[in-house]
């Protein structure tokens, strides 16, 4: 799912782009459509997709659906923000060590 907002197109392994308008439009398409997610390390933009993701399914605005984080930068970040803010316990969220683990996470949930 991509958007007009920002240059650039599908990666090559893509067979099927859905081109948004805007980011926020992605952004939640990207939530409502999916049947599982992989979260790769990344930057601000995956930091908002994956906040996003993970409030969307703690407060059962989507179904639960399976979320893999991978990389030992998210679990730090999240562990950071779970001493300061209380939250963590509830995250929705699954840290994984190898995009294997991750698989298997799917292959049990779907």
């Amino acid at each position: 799912i991509t958007t007009r907002q920002f240059s650039g197109r599908a990666n090559p392994w893509i067979d099927r782009e859905m081109r948004m308008r805007t980011w926020r439009e992605r952004l939640f398409r990207l939530i409502d459509t999916g049947d599982a997610y992989a979260i790769f390390t990344g930057g601000m933009g995956t930091l908002v997709e994956l906040a996003c993701l993970s409030e969307s399914i703690r407060r059962r605005l989507i179904p639960g659906k399976p979320a893999a984080v991978l990389g030992s930068m998210w679990k730090q970040m999240f562990r950071l923000l779970a001493r300061e803010s209380g939250i963590g316990r509830d995250l929705a969220l699954n840290f994984v060590r190898s995009p294997e683990d991750a698989l298997a996470l799917f292959r049990r949930a779907l």
